[in-house]
C-alpha cells in the first residue's frame, strides 16, 4: 500500500507541475480594450518567484518581471495610439496568448438614477436618433463605435 501511495503522489505533483501556467483575471482576455498612450498595468499569478514574460505585438517589447512568494506578479505596459487589433503573449513557461486586443478609450461609467437612460434615446447634434452604438471621436471626426451593453439593475436581499 505505501509503493501506491508513493506512485500516486508522484503522478499528482506531476500533474500539478504540468499544468502550472500563467492565470489571469477575465478582464484580461481575447477582445479587451487597453487605455491608449498610458502605462496599463497588467497583473496575474504564477509559480513563487517564477520569472514572468510578457510580449506586445505593437511594439515588440518584451517586458520582465518575477513573481512573489505567493506567485503574485504585476507590471505595465506602455501602449501607442488607438489601434489594433493586436497581440500580447505571457508566459512563465508557458505561453497565453490575448488576441484582438483593441487599443483606445477605456471608459468605466457608474452612477444612480441619472444612469438609466438607455444610449437609444440620445440624439446626435443633428437631432438624429443613435440606435443601439454610442458614438465615437478619432481624429476629429465622429466614428460609430462598440454596441452598448445593458445591465439589467435589480435589488439584493441584504
Amino acid at each position: 500500500m505505501n509503493k501506491n501511495f508513493v506512485i500516486s503522489l508522484f503522478f499528482l505533483l506531476g500533474s500539478a507541475t504540468l499544468s502550472a501556467q500563467v492565470k489571469l483575471l477575465p478582464i484580461f482576455s481575447d477582445n479587451m480594450v487597453l487605455q491608449q498612450q498610458t502605462q496599463a498595468p497588467i497583473w496575474g499569478e504564477s509559480k513563487p518567484n517564477k520569472k514572468v514574460e510578457i510580449t506586445t505585438s505593437w511594439d515588440q517589447k518584451k517586458y520582465t518581471i518575477q513573481a512573489d512568494a505567493q506567485g503574485k506578479w504585476s507590471t505595465k505596459v506602455a501602449t501607442p495610439v488607438a489601434g489594433g487589433p493586436y497581440n500580447i503573449t505571457i508566459s512563465d513557461g508557458k505561453k497565453v496568448k490575448l488576441s484582438n486586443v483593441m487599443i483606445g478609450e477605456v471608459w468605466i461609467c457608474s452612477g444612480q438614477s441619472n444612469m438609466e437612460m438607455q444610449v437609444v434615446k440620445w440624439t446626435d447634434h443633428d437631432n438624429n436618433k443613435i440606435k443601439n452604438k454610442c458614438l465615437m471621436v478619432v481624429d476629429g471626426k465622429v466614428a460609430d463605435a462598440a454596441g452598448i451593453i445593458l445591465v439589467k439593475k435589480g435589488v439584493t436581499a441584504v
